[in-house]
């Protein structure tokens, strides 16, 4: 209440001025008006002469209005915009929290039309199979909680197999908090600060895109990029669901294959034609989605336990998505899967020019150097990658061994080559009479020496 506008003007109660200011606020040394459009917040300066006119305030009265909003709705600070999904709102609305200087803004889902359950309970069962109720759980999570990590749905298949008609249905879910981009590398992404973005057929791939994908599911705040905006800041509420034809659609690191589904970031699924063709089908599932999420889905929720998951929820490891991380390498990786394989078919050629070396247990440097031919590549990155895969040691090289008049700078094998040796030497000794082998533990400083036993 405003004790001095009263004072100031009998005309105007204090009651009058605190409804007709409702969305305004003092901001700097002027006036915002703040509102929702089609559920999309709104924080526009309009300033004093506008803010009089919108509330329609005589000359008389427009002392008492801009008082009550200096002493009674001044922001300090803007932070940030946060937008959450509410399901159990009627009407999308906004506050402002005066401590922290955020304005939460909840939108309300789609409203209920149809009530057939069966419908998406069909539907789910038979794009989905198995796993069924993976999905309802994501979907679940998604529609009831806010800020919390789920896994990015990747799925793949021919055109015409209703990839579009799942992501879309999950789009109109809240659909003022949901986009579509083709790229998550670009200089503006607006789509940070929403619930759901859809990436169809993107454009970019590679380690890149990769990076960007652990970052929007891992990061607990994101940094917003518009047009003609400075960057702000809000908490990330960002789940992606990924669309395309190819059999391989994203890069990933193939060493981060999760262990088991507590830890998985990717649920990916390979999509059939439906058995029948509806055109009407997509909207026919949005219509009874309304009801879908408010009864079957609340119950799934209610029964969930979000711990002990990274992505909040058990995530099946697919065989699409093995298949993913089976045959998703770099360059680097390329490369030094193809000095493993040079090595590994001459380990035992007596005729090889550095047979004694890496039978000693150790790799001429100069091998390396004429092996790598791919000079996009940085070749320490090549030998770094041998090193984190046990074919190397972490020793740096050095002139270890010479043999004949050769003393070259050489790197220690690892446990994976010292091993398929050991394998080798085992073989080759599996048919000598037992009295031979102590004798060859005994020349064991000699075959470190030269290369021979």
């Amino acid at each position: 209440m405003v004790s001095n506008t009263e004072s100031n003007n009998s005309q105007v109660s204090s009651v009058q001025i605190e409804e007709k200011c409702e969305k305004f606020w003092s901001y700097g040394t002027s006036v915002c008006e703040a509102g929702l459009v089609g559920d999309i917040f709104s924080l526009e300066m309009i300033g004093e002469r506008k803010f009089y006119v919108k509330v329609g305030a005589t000359l008389k009265e427009q002392p008492s209005y801009f008082e009550y909003l200096v002493n009674n709705k001044h922001l300090h600070r803007v932070n940030r915009i946060e937008y959450k999904g509410d399901v159990n709102s009627e009407q999308s609305s906004y506050n402002f929290s005066p401590v922290d200087g955020n304005f939460i803004v909840c939108v309300k889902a789609l409203p209920v039309i149809i009530r057939d359950n069966d419908f998406i309970e069909n539907y789910l069962e038979e794009v989905f199979g198995s796993n069924k109720s993976f999905i309802k759980e994501y979907l679940a999570v998604y529609v009831y909680t806010n800020n919390l990590s789920l896994p990015t749905i990747i799925l793949t298949g021919e055109r015409g197999t209703g990839k579009n008609t799942f992501a879309e249905a999950i789009h109109a879910i809240f659909p003022a908090l949901s986009d579509t981009a083709k790229d998550l590398d670009g200089n503006f992404n607006p789509f940070a600060e929403k619930k759901l973005l859809i990436i169809d057929e993107s454009e970019s791939s590679g380690k890149l895109q990769y990076q960007h994908l652990k970052k929007f599911s891992g990061q607990k705040y994101l940094e917003v990029n518009k047009k003609y905006l400075q960057q702000y800041q809000v908490r990330n509420n960002l789940n992606i669901i990924f669309l395309s034809n190819k059999d391989l659609p994203i890069y990933v690191e193939r060493d981060e294959i999760p262990k088991n589904d507590k830890n998985n970031q990717f649920f990916v699924f390979r999509m059939k034609s439906p058995t029948a063709y509806d055109p009407d089908f997509q909207q026919k599932l949005i219509d009874r989605l309304g009801n879908y999420i408010r009864t079957e889905l609340k119950v799934v929720f209610n029964n969930l336990d979000l711990s002990g998951y990274r992505y909040s929820i058990a995530v099946p490891i697919t065989d699409e998505e093995r298949k993913l991380f089976d045959n998703s390498i770099s360059d680097i990786e390329e490369e030094a899967d193809r000095i493993v394989e040079y090595i590994e078919e001459r380990i035992d050629d007596q005729s090889w020019l550095d047979f004694k070396f890496v039978q000693s247990g150790y790799l001429p440097t100069n091998l390396l150097d004429n092996l790598i031919k791919n000079h996009r590549i940085n070749k320490r990155a090549v030998i770094q990658n041998l090193q984190k895969h046990g074919y190397l040691t972490n020793d740096k090289a050095d002139k270890y061994l010479q043999i004949g008049d050769r003393r070259p700078y050489s790197y220690k094998l690892g446990s994976m080559w010292l091993t398929l040796l050991k394998k080798q030497h085992t073989q080759k000794t599996t048919n000598v009479p037992i009295h031979v082998i102590p004798e060859r533990h005994e020349n064991r400083q000699n075959f470190q020496k030269t290369g021979t036993l």
